[in-house]
C-alpha cells in the first residue's frame, strides 16, 4: 500500500527541486529556451483563471491532470501553450462543442510542468483554488502514494494568503496579470451609455483584486457581489488610459488569443467615443474594422 504525508507548503515547495533532480527522464530534457520567466508567469495567470489542477480515482488508483478549459474560439491559443510547453494534448468535447481543453496528464509530463516552470523556477500560482491543488498534486507526486483511499485531500476553498504589498513585489506580477486577463478580464463598449469598460473579478481573493487595482492605480473600494467574488470595473478616461498603457507596454507578456482581438476592436472603438477621444493609443493596436466587442 502507498501512503502521503502531507508536509507544509514550505517544504513541499522546498522539496520540488531535489525531486526533479532525481527524476531519470527530465535530467535528460533541456527547457527549452522559449521558456522564459514571462512566458512562465503568463502561463501561470491562465491556470489561475481558468485551469484545475485536479486528483480523481482511476479504478483504484490515484490520478492527477492539469486542465485548462476556454472557449473554442482559443483553440489556437491552446495549441500555441501545448507545441511550446512540449507536453499534453488539446482536445475537444462532443458534449461541450464550444469548449476546448489543453490536458497534461502522466507522472513525468506533470513533474515538467509542474515543477520545473513552478517551482524549480521560483514562481507560484496565486489564487487559493489553484495554489493548494498544486501543493496537493505536488504531495501525490513527490511521495509513494498509488491508491485512492490512501490519499488525504486538503481543503482547496481557502485564499491564497499573500498581502497586498507581497503581490505587488512579485517580480512575474505583471505578466501573471497577462495571463490571468486572457481568462478573467474583459474590455469593451457597454450598450446602455456607450461608455468603454474594462472589468476583472476573482472569489475569496479580495487581496489580489486589490493588489491589481494598485498596480493600475486605481483607488476606490472593492466590494463583494451577491456570489462573493470581487470585480474590479473602470469607465474613467484616466483608468481606460492606464489599462491601455499597461496592456500596450513593452515590458509585460502580450495578450494573446481572443483577448488580443477583443482588445485591438476595444482601442479602435474608443477613437470613435468623444468621451474618451484624447486616450492615447499605439498605432499598431488599432484595427480597421471596429465590430462590437
Amino acid at each position: 500500500m502507498g501512503f502521503s504525508v502531507n508536509f507544509s507548503p514550505d517544504y513541499m515547495l522546498a522539496l520540488a527541486p531535489t525531486v526533479l533532480s532525481r527524476t531519470p527522464r527530465l535530467n535528460r530534457m533541456r527547457t527549452p529556451p522559449v521558456l522564459t520567466d514571462d512566458f512562465i508567469a503568463f502561463f501561470l495567470g491562465l491556470l489561475d483563471g481558468d485551469g484545475v489542477l485536479s486528483i480523481s480515482v482511476n479504478g483504484l488508483y490515484v490520478k492527477c491532470q492539469l486542465s485548462i478549459e476556454i472557449n473554442i474560439r482559443d483553440l489556437e491559443l491552446l495549441n500555441w501553450l501545448c507545441n511550446t510547453l512540449g507536453v499534453g494534448s488539446v482536445i475537444t468535447r462532443g458534449s461541450r462543442p464550444n469548449m476546448a481543453i489543453y490536458r497534461v496528464s502522466g507522472k513525468n509530463d506533470l513533474l515538467l510542468v509542474i515543477i520545473a516552470l513552478i517551482c524549480y523556477n521560483g514562481h507560484s500560482l496565486l489564487t487559493g483554488n489553484r495554489y493548494w491543488q498544486f501543493i496537493q498534486i505536488l504531495d501525490v507526486l513527490t511521495s509513494r502514494v498509488v491508491f485512492y483511499n490512501d490519499l488525504k485531500l486538503f481543503d482547496w476553498n481557502k485564499p491564497r494568503g499573500l498581502s497586498v504589498l507581497e503581490l505587488l513585489a512579485l517580480p512575474y506580477f505583471d505578466h501573471w496579470l497577462v495571463g490571468f486577463t486572457v481568462t478573467e478580464g474583459s474590455f469593451g463598449i457597454k450598450p446602455s451609455d456607450g461608455s468603454a469598460f474594462f472589468s476583472i473579478s476573482q472569489t475569496l481573493e479580495p487581496n489580489l483584486i486589490e493588489a491589481i487595482q494598485q498596480r493600475f492605480g486605481f483607488s476606490y473600494t472593492i466590494n463583494p457581489n451577491k456570489d462573493g467574488s470581487y470585480e474590479l470595473q473602470t469607465t474613467s478616461v484616466a483608468g481606460i488610459q492606464a489599462i491601455i498603457d499597461f496592456y500596450t507596454s513593452p515590458d509585460v507578456f502580450t495578450l494573446r488569443g481572443y483577448k488580443l482581438e477583443q482588445f485591438k476592436r476595444f482601442c479602435s472603438n474608443i477613437q470613435t467615443i468623444p468621451r474618451y477621444r484624447n486616450v492615447r493609443v499605439p498605432a499598431e493596436y488599432l484595427v480597421r474594422s471596429t465590430s462590437a466587442v
